[in-house]
């Protein structure tokens, strides 16, 4: 039980749950060191796609040396357009079932 006044800090990927029995502030997710830097950024870049492109521009401006370490650990794909990509190939599937039952309708009828 976090008493008023207290601090709780939890590592990234650590399992936890969270019950707030009043009012409370909180700071969560995200929480990004030098030393957690890498693991943060190739998690922002498959979760958070747009948000990382942003990110990266600010690394840039603010922590060259951050950004360079961003630059190596670039994903080799696009999140976005993989998700793209695989909504597409779904409803291609989709459409292409539905097509088929509508070509064994036909011949039953015909039939």
């Amino acid at each position: 039980m976090q008493q008023p006044g207290e601090t709780i800090f939890v590592p990234n990927g650590w399992w936890h749950t969270v019950l707030n029995l009043d009012f409370t502030v909180a700071v969560t997710q995200n929480f990004t060191t030098t030393s957690n830097f890498v693991e943060s950024w190739i998690s922002c870049q498959k979760g958070r796609p747009k948000l990382s492109n942003r990110w990266y521009e600010r690394l840039k401006e603010a922590r060259p040396d951050l950004a360079e370490a961003a630059d190596k650990h670039r994903l080799p794909y696009d999140p976005v357009e993989k998700r793209r990509e695989k909504r597409k190939r779904k409803h291609m599937e989709r459409e292409a079932v539905k097509e088929a039952e509508r070509r064994e309708k036909e011949a039953k009828v015909e039939a």
